[in-house]
């Protein structure tokens, strides 16, 4: 999940509501961070790696039967994409009220709940994936919105400005997810791991 990790954004956090309590739909969080929890370089990621993208999309795309997922993130993350993500409901935060996407992509003002709600309104979304910036994922787990994070530890050092916040294992606890394959990825000279985390009172994976 290359993508979600390039930027932080502080637009309208004084808006943010907890995403469980409106809505069905399952909330989870999907990241990528190297070792110190780098996750991103001016606006970009230092790494490319297709196997990873791969599982993000994977990941992110799969849903039940006549549902589709949901995927929220921060405008400047969404601007360092080339192009809205396929076969997902693309939904972009953002304070700027005259903020400009393509007609296939939502947009909300502030981090409100109700507020995304009303967007998906008409929509069958099954999980939503908070796919970024720093901002959403902080506030994701002060507020224990999200019922598990998927985090791939990448097993190498780059030069990051961007950090995925320290996970709170007071709050989570390490899962295993039959859908994610738990052995060690190669590819060139990078190695990485997928590892999913589920919040205490879930019990779901655990």
């Amino acid at each position: 999940m290359q993508m979600s990790m390039c930027c932080s954004c502080g637009a309208g956090l004084h808006h943010f509501r907890n995403f469980r309590q409106p809505t069905e739909a399952k909330v989870k969080m999907i990241a990528a961070a190297c070792e110190g929890f780098g996750i991103g370089q001016k606006g970009d990621l230092p790494w490319r790696l297709q196997e990873e993208w791969g599982y993000f999309r994977r990941m992110t795309k799969m849903a039940a039967p006549g549902m589709k997922n949901a995927v929220v993130m921060a405008r400047k993350t969404y601007e360092s994409i080339p192009e809205p993500l396929d076969g997902r409901i693309n939904l972009v935060i953002t304070s700027q009220k005259d903020y400009v996407v393509s007609e296939k992509v939502l947009v909300c003002n502030n981090f409100d709940l109700q507020e995304i709600v009303r967007k998906l309104k008409g929509y069958h979304v099954d999980t939503i994936w908070l796919c970024g910036g720093i901002a959403l994922y902080k506030h994701a787990m002060d507020k224990l919105c999200a019922t598990h994070i998927y985090l791939t530890r990448i097993h190498a050092k780059f030069n990051c400005v961007t950090f995925f916040p320290e996970i709170d294992l007071t709050n989570y606890v390490e899962v295993h997810d039959p859908n994610v394959d738990a052995e060690r990825h190669y590819e060139g000279d990078i190695t990485w791991n997928y590892k999913v985390y589920e919040g205490k009172d879930v019990r779901l994976l655990s």
